[in-house]
């Protein structure tokens, strides 16, 4: 048996350099993933998280043995979180699911947003960049609400959540898209040196 040392090309992934988020559209009844991707940069600092929650694990003991007749291990779903204090009618409008009003036209309107009254559902792929990674969440549920409290010695928050969906990912490509290899997963880690796509749906065989 062969074993490897694991002392050279260590990645360890500390200090992220930035993030971004692009939000999936409605083209008809096709949900597609858009053209803008937003570089969040006011994210206060030690609050991006992405935590898997606890595998389940069902069994069925046996009566002879201490050993289970079965066992059935269910992923937990991962969590994404993070913190701005970026409140831009953009960022609402596409992040947060709230709608812009205007008052005028043209570069003299005054524009706000207002919450929702029901939930919106919205997607978003996400990725947490650092020097020499990209994590990737293809598809995640947001969840996301704006917080206003401790405003004399604190400040508004813009608390971004969501749950991560299996999405797709292309890779391997050299040049020509139908030749991608499709990886299908909640997220992963790549090279920031790889060149990727994140697919809306699964690609046509």
């Amino acid at each position: 048996m062969a074993t490897q040392k694991m002392d050279t090309g260590v990645v360890t992934l500390s200090n992220a350099i930035g993030m971004e988020i692009t939000p999936y559209v409605k083209s008809g009844d096709t949900l597609i993933l858009g053209d803008t991707t937003y570089d969040i940069t006011e994210i206060v600092a030690d609050t991006v998280s992405i935590t898997p929650d606890d595998n389940e694990v069902n069994t069925t003991d046996a009566e002879f043995r201490d050993t289970p007749l079965f066992e059935n291990v269910t992923l937990g779903k991962v969590q994404f979180a993070a913190t701005c204090t970026d409140f831009q009618n953009d960022m609402m409008k596409a992040i947060f699911g709230w709608t812009e009003i205007s008052q005028g036209s043209g570069q003299s309107a005054k524009k706000g947003v207002v919450a929702p009254l029901n939930y919106q559902e919205l997607y978003c792929a996400i990725v947490v960049k650092f020097a020499n990674r990209n994590v990737i969440l293809p598809k995640v549920k947001m969840n996301s609400k704006a917080v206003l409290a401790t405003l004399k010695t604190g400040y508004g928050e813009g608390q971004l959540a969501g749950t991560a969906y299996a999405g797709y990912v292309a890779y391997n490509a050299s040049g020509d898209p139908a030749k991608a290899t499709t990886a299908h997963t909640t997220w992963g880690f790549l090279p920031t040196d790889m060149t990727y796509t994140i697919l809306a749906a699964e690609p046509a065989s």
